[in-house]
């Protein structure tokens, strides 16, 4: 019996949030403005890699990266509805943009993972394919169908 599945059955276990822009070079003399400018938003911020292409940051509320052509925000305890986190991503993104002369956006992106746990391996694989997700038939490899009685030879 295949078990249905909602979206309220899942549970949001990360956030990230990137923006990408032009190689923005000012990342060599003003990362340390970023850190300075966000230290105060955030819980125990600390500079956990720093080189000059690329910098990360970790605090009790996630994870920044911030790099020459693009920067972001992971989270694994955002709020469902994204609302504190989104004002976390505002408060970052501002000073990247503000102390990196950032003045085009190539792209921004949300990436939210959720997940759900179930009892046993069977119950995954019989939650899985209930959803019938691509139904593409039987792959003929090689000019050959997969079921052996459908082979025909000239």
């Amino acid at each position: 019996m295949p078990i249905p599945l909602a979206l309220t059955d899942f549970k949001m276990t990360q956030a990230t949030c990137e923006v990408r822009y032009e190689d923005a070079y000012l990342i060599y003399d003003r990362t340390g403005h970023v850190f300075h400018e966000i230290r105060g938003s955030f819980t125990d911020l600390k500079v956990i890699n720093a080189s000059p292409p690329q910098t990360s940051f970790r605090c009790d509320e996630g994870t920044f990266a911030l790099e020459v052509g693009q920067c972001r925000f992971t989270s694994q305890k955002a709020d469902t509805k994204l609302e504190v986190y989104a004002g976390q991503c505002k408060r970052f993104f501002d000073s990247v943009v503000g102390n990196l002369d950032i003045k085009v956006f190539t792209r921004i992106g949300l990436r939210v993972l959720f997940r759900k746990d179930f009892d046993d391996l069977q119950h995954a694989e019989t939650a899985l394919n209930s959803l019938q997700l691509a139904n593409l038939g039987p792959p003929e490899r090689f000019g050959i169908a997969s079921n052996p009685e459908e082979v025909l030879f000239d």
